[in-house]
């Protein structure tokens, strides 16, 4: 999955490349972005945009020919675990739902019926709803260190099932969204 190429109506999802290293940090250096997000650091140094697209094996979001953010599925001790964000310009148009329903999508049909686990800050409610249009459920408090904010702080535990994202994405055709 992690080199493949997915395109949506609006948007290319890719592995990323060198280039991409200027749009990367444009649109994560931003405190509002990096406060929501487990492992960049605050301030957020050039450098890590370039390890970034060097060594992640997440997809970068394309938007008229700017990479606005990243989404990705990762291997972790627990299970499979969604991780994303998006330029703060971006915020609020669905873009990350669109871009992560289609990274799903294949998520499932390559590996099948295994359970998709996610966490979202208990104060960043963005998170959830961009987890709940795609069918996620909360499924507990955790808490999560975020590097930006050097503190451990109240988060969501949420997954998400094969059945359950069908069912959200058919809700989401049916009504036209």
């Amino acid at each position: 999955m992690p080199d493949q190429t997915y395109l949506t109506k609006r948007l290319l999802l890719r592995p990323p490349k060198p280039a991409d290293a200027a749009d990367v940090y444009r649109n994560i250096a931003d405190w509002d972005v990096v406060r929501m997000i487990a492992r960049p650091p605050w301030p957020y140094p050039r450098s890590l945009a370039d390890e970034f697209v060097r060594t992640s094996s997440a997809s970068v979001i394309e938007y008229k020919g700017e990479v606005i953010g990243a989404v990705g599925i990762a291997a972790r001790s627990h299970g499979h675990n969604l991780g994303f964000w998006l330029g703060k310009r971006y915020w609020g148009q669905g873009f990350m739902t669109e871009a992560a329903a289609a990274l799903i999508t294949a998520f499932f049909a390559d590996v099948g019926d295994v359970a998709l686990n996610s966490s979202y800050l208990a104060d960043n409610p963005a998170s959830w709803r961009v987890q709940q249009k795609l069918g996620f459920v909360q499924t507990g408090p955790c808490v999560l260190q975020i590097a930006s904010r050097d503190a451990e702080l109240p988060g969501v535990k949420t997954v998400l099932t094969r059945a359950e994202f069908q069912a959200a994405m058919l809700g989401q055709a049916s009504s036209g969204k």
